[in-house]
């Protein structure tokens, strides 16, 4: 068995069109699902706000919008530059606050709902290497997404309008969003500009 041929198999049949469309689909579910659970929290905060608040719906609509452009030949570096670093970055810091927070979490929630945004978010983290994998991103665009996730993460937690973490105890969160949103940069950083 040669291994890079299998990986080179595979990566050829999930960039296949309609793979990438049925991606995009999937993250667009997941998309209207994220602003259904965030609608509360938007409700209370003031409109100018908004694109600070529902940090994994708004990624997912950047890796559906990667899918699509890709699928119909087009690519856009800052949206893919966006996709990657916060699918990586919100994937990976809600599995962390899921699991440090589980007995706050799951105690007002459902199991189904406490495991659906686990599976979610991991899954948005691996969709992260993946979209890096196929993506074409520049140096310009790196930087550009780069300064939101910093500037997003001095909003969440200057402001109080992170994720509703059902505990007064958000430092813990705040410094997983400031590692993962570094280790994020780093990653993208390191898959290279093309």
């Amino acid at each position: 068995m040669n291994l890079p041929a299998k990986w080179a198999n595979l990566r050829e049949k999930l960039t296949e069109d309609k793979i990438l469309l049925d991606m995009a689909a999937i993250n667009i579910a997941g998309t209207a699902f994220g602003f259904f659970f965030y609608y509360p929290q938007l409700g209370d905060n003031p409109l100018y706000l908004w694109p600070f608040i529902p940090d994994s719906p708004l990624t997912t609509v950047f890796a559906a919008l990667t899918f699509m452009l890709i699928a119909h030949r087009k690519r856009n570096s800052i949206i893919e530059s966006i996709a990657v670093i916060g699918n990586l970055k919100y994937g990976l810091w809600t599995v962390f606050v899921l699991i440090y927070y589980s007995e706050i979490f799951y105690s007002g929630n459902p199991l189904w709902m406490y495991l659906f945004l686990l599976l979610s978010h991991l899954a948005m983290a691996i969709q992260a290497v993946f979209v890096a994998e196929i993506s074409e991103i520049n140096i310009k665009a790196f930087l550009l997404a780069s300064s939101w996730f910093i500037l997003n993460d001095v909003i969440d937690y200057s402001l109080g309008i992170h994720t509703r973490l059902y505990t007064s105890e958000a430092f813990p969160a705040m410094i997983a969003a400031g590692l993962l949103t570094a280790a994020s940069i780093i990653f993208l950083y390191f898959q290279g500009f093309r």
